[in-house]
């Protein structure tokens, strides 16, 4: 048994975490919105057809924790490159950079901005516009003296959501489903079964 005495701080800062989290989910809502008209679907079609909607949509909140590494951190990655398994990453950094993105064939460090708030588009959004919106690829790096954090909320679709293509129901019937229909489930089955494949 153990017991710990919370510091009065404890509850101020569970009460700005909660805040921060209302604030990005109004935000994540509002991008899914013009996503959702950039594919030429109503508004709330991304949201509600790929997400489940406000009832079922998965929100996840976590602070990642990048510790100095000496003496070659530029030999060391603090996560190694890969596309999101989930739908949406909304990722607020401190000061310290790392986040590398990747594009025509090579990696390119995203500046910090403190008024900044970066988007990361995952694989079920890919799959979803039926790969009019890609799914970025990036990683993490770390720093030899400094500390760096993420403070980053995730947007998933409930697990037994089937993840297909929404251009079907724009009505023109132009574009065929570049994706199969799959849960979100299988979804991330496949991908870790896949990573522990490479591993081995």
């Amino acid at each position: 048994y153990i017991q710990v005495t919370l510091s009065p701080k404890f509850g101020q800062c569970r009460q700005v975490n909660e805040e921060y989290a209302r604030q990005v989910k109004k935000l994540a809502e509002k991008i899914l919105g013009w996503l959702s008209e950039g594919l030429g679907l109503d508004r709330e079609a991304l949201f509600n057809q790929g997400f489940g909607g406000g009832e079922k949509a998965v929100y996840t909140m976590k602070i990642n924790y990048y510790p100095p590494c000496r003496p070659q951190a530029n030999l060391v990655l603090g996560m190694q490159p890969h596309t999101d398994i989930h739908g949406l990453t909304l990722l607020v950094p401190n000061e310290i950079p790392g986040l590398q993105v990747f594009n025509d064939n090579q990696w390119f460090d995203v500046e910090y901005n403190p008024s900044v708030i970066n988007i990361l588009i995952g694989d079920p959004i890919w799959r979803m516009s039926n790969g009019k919106y890609k799914n970025v690829l990036h990683r993490t790096t770390l720093n030899t003296e400094k500390t760096r954090m993420s403070w980053v909320v995730l947007l998933k679709p409930p697990y037994d959501m089937v993840i297909e293509p929404l251009t079907k129901h724009t009505g023109d019937g132009d574009e065929a489903p570049k994706f199969e229909p799959i849960t979100y489930g299988e979804h991330v089955e496949r991908k870790v079964r896949d990573k522990l494949q490479k591993r081995s």
